[in-house]
């Protein structure tokens, strides 16, 4: 089989497997969660994606994919998306007021990160075999961009539950109970 056929074979399952994993077990686990528990669930795996560094490595992939601006755009998108995932996790995790728009900011960029480099690679090519790393964009993609739709499914249904610390306080100071902890 022809890389580019064995390459849109395995990301097409990995998607499809995904998918079916988050609409029958994971949406319905993080239904039942407060909102802000749910959504730092699923920025969790993001924290992980300054490994795109990886692609500019040589021995991991080809030394000409090092050099290639497939590799440039690839590992330096993922390493931005890592920091506006940290950045999101770390202002939802306290619970400022501004963490809703920076969770938006980086699932809208995360997610185009995510589709530009796969269409990158498969139009343009790579610059050379991608070696070890192929498990990276078969593997680890879909299931970002799995996750990147959770996010944007959350945030639309149910951004209104977000409690701001700020909020919680002004309620506390009310005599009400938040709504989170």
């Amino acid at each position: 089989m022809p890389p580019f056929v064995n390459f849109g074979v395995e990301f097409g399952l990995s998607l499809l497997v995904f998918s079916l994993l988050g609409k029958w077990y994971v949406w319905p686990f993080l239904c039942v969660r407060p909102f802000t528990q749910a959504l730092l669930l699923l920025l969790s795996p993001f924290l992980l994606r300054y490994l795109g560094l990886m692609s500019l490595v040589p021995g991991v992939v080809e030394p000409a994919v090092t050099r290639s601006t497939f590799a440039f755009y690839q590992a330096y998108g993922d390493f931005l998306a890592f920091f506006f995932a940290l950045v999101a996790f770390v202002l939802v995790r306290s619970r400022h007021s501004r963490a809703l728009a920076i969770v938006w900011a980086f699932n809208i960029f995360g997610s185009l990160e995510f589709l530009h480099s796969v269409l990158r690679g498969s139009i343009a090519g790579t610059g050379g075999s991608l070696g070890a790393f192929w498990y990276v964009p078969v593997g680890y993609v879909p299931l970002g961009l799995v996750v990147h739709y959770l996010i944007f499914l959350l945030l639309v249904k149910r951004s209104s539950e977000y409690c701001p610390r700020t909020t919680a306080r002004a309620a506390a100071l009310a005599g009400a109970v938040p709504t989170e902890p």
